[in-house]
């Protein structure tokens, strides 16, 4: 991921054009503030997000030390350019990251390595993964 698109996912402002894409209004109204033509994502929830960049090939990711768990993580698209062992490892180290009861999003042609880990779950046409045992 680009550092210019995590910089503007950080920013949480978005054109009316881009906020009406299948957002419902409720959800605009309720999180968002009206700037202009953009809506600008409410402080206290852009607060609860973190967004980082991050090279997946290195052997110790940069958050490998950190306390916080991930709720989300999405790898969509991105590792079916990657070696069957990058991708074991890159998993792995997605499983350990990942909250307890936190999701994986990849992409629509993409799966993990390991089955054994990674509880599919299909969702109004979504599927995205749960953990199915933790690693030791």
């Amino acid at each position: 991921m680009s550092g210019d698109v995590v910089e503007r996912a950080r920013s949480g402002r978005y054109h009316r054009i881009e906020i009406n894409r299948g957002l419902p209004a409720r959800f605009v109204v309720r999180y968002f503030d009206h700037i202009g033509e953009d809506w600008s994502l409410k402080p206290e929830v852009r607060n609860l997000c973190n967004f980082r960049q991050a090279n997946l090939c290195n052997s110790s990711p940069p958050f490998h030390h950190t306390i916080d768990r991930f709720d989300v993580i999405m790898l969509r698209n991105v590792m079916l350019y990657f070696a069957q062992e990058t991708r074991r490892t890159l998993l792995a180290h997605v499983h350990r990251l990942l909250a307890p009861d936190g999701i994986l999003f990849l992409g629509a042609s993409e799966q993990p390595v390991d089955l054994s880990l990674w509880t599919p779950v299909l969702a109004g046409g979504t599927c995205y993964y749960k953990k199915a045992r933790t690693l030791e």
